[in-house]
């Protein structure tokens, strides 16, 4: 299943209260459904109405059995029997408590037939029952409801990740209308204005993967060794489906060749009216119709749901506490399919984009930094279920090797085929083909929360008599809010080069790699930079961002990095700049020049430059701070500061002798206020080297220090907010350059100034935020100026 993550609304009060419930359905103790007989009329879909009945053959497990519970939301039930006996029953909300005709016996099998009808239930965050126009449609999980498996909502069963069972549909509709379900199609019956459309699913299922799609469709039909495969959509939306399912056939290849056998009876995809994502029915797959538009932008979404046939529909996950289990690995599969169809790094930068997407969004939206398995009610659907479970599964390729896990894919696939599974009989199932201990991966990248990244302790850097450059390192593992430490086995240490990547395999033993060596003629493709897990190895808590510079006087933002940075005059043809942003604290981050400096342990940034002059190159970099409480960056951080002004930008380059952590002389701008804990310091020279930001908190051993006491000039802007003109006064400035930027860094005026005032006319500035630099030689100030 795929969705929207900004579409999902928020719930109620009363729902968040079932976030701390435990959802445990024991009936599976005392019987045991065994076939769906979904027998209904959905006609006249303006009335949004369903009425029949639910055939539901059931065995029994234990001796004495006289009642059953089934699940059933919202319809009204006008009759229930057993072998043509009306049997008495009770509603209490969502469940239908039924009392047999007379007591069955272990292995004793019985059929109760459900008479129904009503309107069908959406969810209030996502999924349900939808009319909408000529479609009638479900999809089958409810996001926002206890559980979240949602065939309920259409017909009587007992609704759980776990329960399995075989399937028919007897659906009638007007005539003119399909209706299209699981399975392969039966029959087509016609009788004056309906049609009676009969579907059979032969492979068993748990009650949300069951599903019905009415609406004006025809089929494109295919074979896939020997397997149907049918394609729905209305007429006029074949020709897109074609192309946009061009690489459908590939897609399966791809699966097949790393996950086993394509095993249930047909595959399918049908076009709905659902614009928040797709539902991964079996055989029968829920496809938004933005997505058939004639190209192949959404193909990742067809491999997603595609795989789900292994991952999630296959095996099941046993409780909603492991949804990595299915959405993880079919986020993952996404990459798979990529590295399939179009190369290695393809896949690497599918898995990087997920690494950024993770460490800057997943706290935001989930609310923290969670584990991947055991997450909350509110959390099942989260980033850190699909995406960093998706990152999990690459890591657990990185560590045992492609073909120990793609052996272990299949092994674990066909071990479990058809019924549920859990993460620790995931884990050791997997630990059978490879002999590294995957208890320790499980612990701290499944079931621990918080981040882990590799820096690079760098030792020296020299050249030698030939003009040979070498360079002496060493790798070590830094964590932030875990628990489980150590964990990483195996990294990839990346030269970059201006032609080529090196991928280098590093071992790490309790979290430390040996001591390396690089070496390589200085004259001759020196490198741009050195990376961990920039291509191929383990994706960790850290951002990359990589730019080739040829032009001056544009901001350019390195959003992942929460850095941007503006190059004002290049020594060189072209500057190469890599940005790594790490979600971990420095290593040896209370090495620091000056005593009173509380150092953020969130985060930090390695800054790589090549083609760069200290002395000739002016390079501006922006770096971004935000301690607001749903930020999840530096709010930890800055949870207890009053005022932004004892914030400080520190750096240090581990080549120079002294390796302290140091003030930075920079420019500091607040957000809206000094208070919001938002804004950036704008550094005027930027060199290679590692960045974080301070605080100077009189807590910390040793005297604070003011940020300094050079002479610098006096700005003053009035009206601000403005509109048409403003007035600038400027005081202790002999002669300066005045410039106003937006909030991105690029220069929208500029003017030579002097003390005294300056009316300036800011007619041509759009609304927002910008602000106003003075820069002179003995320093340079900036104001905030708000045009309304």
């Amino acid at each position: 299943m795929t969705f929207s993550f900004n579409r999902i609304i928020c719930l109620c009060s009363t729902l968040l209260l079932l976030s701390s419930t435990v959802y445990a359905d024991a009936r599976k103790d005392s019987f045991d459904v065994q076939h769906y007989s979904i027998n209904l009329s959905i006609r006249q879909l303006s009335a949004r109405q369903i009425r029949g009945f639910t055939e539901i053959t059931i065995i029994s497990r234990i001796n004495g059995l006289s009642k059953v519970r089934l699940d059933l939301l919202g319809m009204n039930v006008t009759a229930i029997s057993q072998d043509d006996s009306l049997l008495s029953f009770q509603r209490n909300g969502e469940q239908l408590f039924i009392n047999l005709e007379k007591v069955v016996n272990t292995n004793d099998t019985f059929v109760l037939n459900v008479h129904y009808a009503g309107q069908p239930q959406t969810d209030p965050k996502w999924g349900g029952f939808f009319f909408n126009g000529n479609y009638a449609y479900n999809m089958g999980v409810g996001m926002g409801s206890v559980p979240h498996t949602y065939g309920r909502c259409w017909f009587p069963c007992v609704d759980n990740f776990t329960d399995r069972a075989t399937y028919t549909f007897h659906i009638t509709t007007d005539t003119g209308f399909t209706a299209v379900c699981g399975g392969l199609l039966v029959s087509e019956t016609k009788s004056g204005d309906s049609s009676l459309w009969a579907w059979e699913l032969n492979q068993t299922i748990p009650t949300y993967l069951a599903s019905v799609a009415v609406g004006k469709y025809v089929f494109v039909k295919n074979t896939y060794k020997g397997i149907p495969v049918w394609l729905a959509v209305q007429a006029n939306d074949t020709n897109n489906l074609k192309a946009s399912f061009a690489p459908l056939f590939d897609a399966l290849d791809c699966f097949e060749s790393r996950f086993g056998p394509y095993l249930f009876d047909r595959v399918g995809f049908v076009g709905v009216p659902f614009n928040a994502g797709a539902m991964e029915h079996a055989t029968n797959i829920a496809y938004p119709l933005y997505a058939f538009d004639g190209t192949l932008a959404n193909e990742t979404l067809m491999a997603h749901e595609l795989s789900h046939n292994w991952w999630g529909n296959l095996v099941t996950c046993s409780e909603s506490e492991d949804m990595w289990m299915n959405e993880g690995w079919a986020s993952f599969c996404e990459a798979v399919y990529l590295e399939c169809r179009y190369g290695k790094q393809a896949y690497d930068e599918n898995i990087r984009a997920k690494c950024n997407d993770v460490n800057l969004n997943a706290p935001r939206q989930d609310k923290g930094w969670l584990p991947v398995s055991g997450v909350g009610f509110l959390n099942t659907y989260g980033r850190h279920v699909y995406t960093k479970g998706a990152l999990v599964a690459h890591n657990l390729r990185q560590t045992m090797g492609d073909s120990a896990f793609f052996a272990a894919c299949r092994s674990y696939l066909n071990t479990y085929r058809f019924k549920d599974a859990n993460s620790e009989t995931f884990k050791n199932e997997f630990q059978r083909f490879t002999a590294y201990p995957l208890a320790s991966f499980f612990e701290s990248m499944v079931y621990d929360s918080g981040q882990v990244s590799i820096g690079i302790h760098e030792l020296s850097e020299t050249t030698d008599g030939n003009g040979n450059w070498v360079k002496r390192l060493r790798l070590r593992e830094t964590t932030k809010f875990k628990s489980n430490q150590n964990s990483v086995r195996l990294a990839i240490l990346n030269v970059i080069y201006r032609d080529s990547i090196s991928a280098i395999p590093v071992t790490l033993t309790n979290g430390t790699s040996d001591e390396l060596t690089l070496q390589g003629n200085k004259n001759n493709n020196p490198p741009l930079a050195v990376l961990v897990n920039y291509t191929h190895g383990m994706a960790l808590g850290v951002n990359y961002e990589l730019r080739t510079i040829k032009t001056t006087g544009s901001a350019i933002p390195l959003n992942n990095a929460l850095f941007s940075i503006n190059p004002r005059t290049i020594s060189t043809d072209s500057l190469f700049i890599a940005v790594a942003h790490h979600w971990t604290p420095p290593l040896d981050h209370t090495e620091l020049y000056e005593q009173g400096i509380r150092i953020n342990t969130d985060r930090y940034w390695q800054v790589n430059m090549y083609g760069h002059s200290d002395s000739l190159d002016e390079i501006w970099g922006f770096f971004n701070y935000n301690g607001s409480p749903d930020a999840y960056v530096d709010n930890t951080f800055m949870r207890e500061l009053a005022s932004e002004d004892s914030l400080v930008l520190l750096f240090r380059n581990r080549l120079q002798p002294d390796k302290r952590f140091r003030v930075v002389n920079c420019t500091y701008q607040p957000g809206a206020s000094k208070t919001d804990k938002s804004g950036r310091f704008w550094l005027e020279q930027l060199l290679p080297g590692e960045y974080a930001l301070g605080i100077r908190d009189s807590r910390v051993v040793g005297l604070p220090k003011n940020r300094g006491s050079v002479s610098v000039p006096n700005l003053y802007i009035y009206p601000n907010p403005a509109e048409k003109n403003i007035t600038v006064h400027i005081t202790n400035c002999s002669k300066g350059e005045l410039s106003v930027m937006d909030i991105v860094g690029r220069t929208r005026m500029n003017m030579i100034v002097e003390n005294g005032e300056h009316r300036i006319d800011i007619s041509t500035l759009n609304k927002g935020v910008y602000v106003v630099m003075i820069k002179t030689p003995s320093g340079t100030v900036a104001k905030k100026l708000i045009v309304e």
